[in-house]
C-alpha cells in the first residue's frame, strides 16, 4: 500500500499529486493533478500553504456590515455621521481612533441583561423588543434602531465602530475570534476590574468580535469596542496580548472548487488565526473530500465517494465580508 491505494499488479501505481498555481493580489487559482481520492481510503488531496496579508473592508455606504444594517438613517444616526466626519480634522491616526471609540461609547453601551432591563424601563418598551441587542440576539438589526435604543453586544459594537470610523478616514476591518481560541479574561492594568466582566480571570470567554484599524504606514492596531480597550499605546496592546486576542482568518477567505464534493476541510492547529495587531498570516488548508454531516443515528449512509480524474480546479479569493487579504504566496504539498 502506498498513500492508501493499492499498489499491486493488478492496479497501477498511484501518480504524483501536483499542482499548477496561478498568482496575484486577489486571487488565487490551483489546477490539482492526477486526482484519486476515495472515502475511508485516501480523503484528502493535499495541503495549501497560503501566505498573505490582512486588507480593510470596503465599507459602503447603505450596507451591512457583519450583523448591522446601514442602510436606513435617521437624525440620530446622520448626527453620529456628521460628528465623525468632523473627526476626520484629527491628525493624529491613534487620537483618532480612541476619539471614534469615545463617540461610539458615549451612544451604545454593552448589552449586559442588567442593561437591558434599565433600557427597557427608560425606554417603555418590553425587555423581549431589546433581546435582539443583548448576548441571545443572532439577528440583523438596524444601526438606526440601535442607536435608537443605545445598546449592542460585541458584533453590533464592532460594525458600529467601523462604519463611523470609515466616516473619519480610517480603513480597518471587523475581526472575530476562531471558535477553538476564543480570548482568555484578565485584569486590566488600566483599571482594576476584570477585562470582560461576565467571567472569571483566566476562564476563556465566548466567541467576540472587535475591529483592526490599519494606520497609514500599514500598522493594525486593535479596537475592542465592548471592553473599550485599544491598541493605540503600548498599554493597550499588551492587554490585548495578554488576553490572547486571536482573529479568526476563515470568514476572510472563500475557497471554490469545481467539483462539488470537493472543499476545504478546515485549518491545521494554530493556523488560520492571527493575533491582534498582526499583518502576515499563514493558513495551511487542507483540500480533499467534503466532510459529511450526520443527523440522527437513522440516517441512510450514503454510497462511496470516489474520485479519479485528470485534475481539479479549486479559487481562493478574498470574501469582503469582514475584511480583505492580500495573498503573497501560495504552495502545495501532499
Amino acid at each position: 500500500m502506498e498513500n492508501g491505494f493499492n499498489t499491486s499488479e493488478q492496479t497501477p501505481p498511484h501518480e504524483k499529486t501536483e499542482a499548477v498555481i496561478e498568482l496575484t493580489d486577489h486571487e488565487v487559482e490551483v489546477v490539482i493533478k492526477n486526482v484519486k481520492l476515495e472515502d475511508g481510503v485516501k480523503e484528502i488531496l493535499g495541503h495549501l500553504i497560503i501566505k498573505g496579508e490582512k486588507a480593510p473592508l470596503d465599507v459602503k455606504s447603505g450596507n451591512s456590515i457583519d450583523v448591522v444594517d446601514f442602510s436606513l438613517e435617521d437624525e440620530n444616526t446622520q448626527r453620529l455621521v456628521e460628528e465623525a466626519e468632523k473627526l476626520s480634522q484629527i491628525k493624529d491616526e491613534r487620537e483618532r481612533i480612541d476619539a471614534v471609540l469615545k463617540l461610539l461609547k458615549t451612544n451604545v453601551t454593552y448589552g449586559y441583561e442588567h442593561v437591558l432591563d434599565t433600557k427597557a424601563k427608560e425606554q417603555s418598551i418590553s425587555k423581549e423588543e431589546l433581546d435582539k441587542f443583548g448576548i441571545v440576539g443572532n439577528e440583523l438589526v438596524s444601526f438606526s434602531e440601535m442607536v435608537e435604543h443605545g445598546v449592542g453586544v460585541c458584533g453590533h459594537l464592532s460594525a458600529g465602530y467601523l462604519y463611523l470610523a470609515d466616516k473619519a478616514q480610517l480603513k480597518g476591518m471587523v475581526v472575530h475570534s476562531h471558535p477553538s481560541f476564543t480570548p482568555v479574561n484578565i485584569l486590566r492594568t488600566n483599571k482594576e476590574e476584570k477585562l470582560f466582566k461576565s467571567f472569571d480571570v483566566g476562564a476563556k470567554t465566548s466567541n467576540h468580535a472587535w475591529v483592526e484599524i490599519q494606520l497609514e504606514d500599514g500598522t493594525w492596531i486593535p479596537v475592542d469596542p465592548s471592553t473599550e480597550i485599544t491598541g493605540t499605546t503600548s498599554e493597550g496592546m499588551a492587554m490585548f496580548r495578554e488576553a490572547k486576542y486571536m482573529g479568526n482568518l476563515l470568514p476572510l477567505i472563500n475557497v471554490n472548487c469545481e467539483n462539488s464534493q470537493l472543499g476545504s476541510r478546515g485549518y491545521e492547529e494554530l493556523n488560520g488565526v492571527i493575533p491582534a495587531g498582526e499583518k502576515d498570516f499563514t493558513v495551511d488548508m487542507k483540500i480533499g473530500l467534503k466532510q459529511r454531516l450526520s443527523f440522527g443515528a437513522n440516517k441512510k449512509i450514503e454510497e462511496k465517494r470516489i474520485i479519479e480524474e485528470t485534475e481539479e480546479k479549486v479559487m481562493i479569493t478574498p470574501s469582503n465580508y469582514l475584511g480583505g487579504v492580500s495573498f503573497k504566496e501560495v504552495r502545495f504539498k501532499e
